[in-house]
């Protein structure tokens, strides 16, 4: 236990999950799952990134109106369909404060881990990064979320493409595109969303995939921390399909804190 509560900021990186997806499919299976970024929470990323056509060099573009209108709707369905996240939680800074921990921002709990009922995986974040590396074959990045207050510094040539190149290359296109603006295009957010502390592994895929991707986690996840409203049963079962460190977070009315425990004190 104090291994983790005195551990280096961005030593480990803290995922908040309900307890169905915990037991029914991260703790069976041993993975972890990046999603499509159609289901991210802000607008701007499930919305498509608002990607447009450069502007033509001629008075005569190569392409109708309507074309204009699909090719570009098709170049936010990549960034949407075709783009993978994983997201996570960084601690805000070290202290004698539970609550400035990755594993004990109250809101995280409640929004994110079935409202202090749920777990927070802790995974150790230099390990999952190779597991990453290795699973998709460097093709990732990983960092903690950029958030800027007015969303101006996107950078030029992030939101629009050209449209021969992609027309002839496709997905190989998007994604040299994608690669060279992932910082901002992955990594960035409004300064509304900075109190998660976001850490992020993004992949592409051409495939796509309405489910995600696994990743297996072997021996990265290092602690499960379980909520303030954690049921004995929930225990009981984290307990039988885990054998590793398992902690509770209990929250203390005077201190206006958590104390990070055992379930079993």
């Amino acid at each position: 236990m104090k291994e983790l509560k005195n551990a280096v900021p961005e030593q480990y990186i803290c995922k908040y999950i309900g307890v169905t997806t915990l037991l029914l499919h991260v703790l069976p299976s041993k993975t972890i799952r990046l999603s499509p970024f159609k289901e991210m929470n802000d607008p701007r990323e499930t919305n498509g990134g608002g990607f447009e056509l450069e502007p033509a060099v001629s008075d005569t573009p190569p392409y109708s109106m309507s074309e204009k209108t699909e090719i570009e709707s098709s170049f936010r369905q990549r960034y949407k369909n075709n783009s993978f996240v994983f997201c996570a939680t960084l601690d805000k800074k070290t202290g004698s404060k539970e609550m400035k921990r990755g594993y004990g921002m109250p809101r995280m709990w409640a929004q994110y881990g079935d409202n202090h009922a749920g777990a927070c995986l802790v995974f150790d974040r230099a390990k999952l990064q190779s597991l990453a590396d290795r699973k998709f074959l460097k093709d990732c990045w990983y960092d903690r979320v950029d958030y800027d207050p007015l969303m101006l510094s996107a950078g030029v040539g992030a939101y629009t493409f050209n449209y021969e190149e992609y027309k002839s290359k496709g997905f190989e296109y998007f994604k040299q595109l994608a690669t060279q603006y992932k910082e901002q295009l992955y990594f960035r957010k409004h300064t509304d969303w900075q109190g998660e502390q976001e850490w992020r592994i993004a992949t592409l895929s051409e495939e796509g995939s309405n489910t995600g991707l696994l990743l297996p986690y072997e021996d990265a996840l290092k602690y499960i921390v379980l909520g303030d409203r954690a049921t004995e049963n929930t225990i009981k079962a984290v307990r039988y399909m885990y054998s590793g460190n398992i902690h509770q977070l209990k929250y203390v009315q005077d201190k206006e804190d958590f104390l990070l425990t055992h379930p079993s004190e």
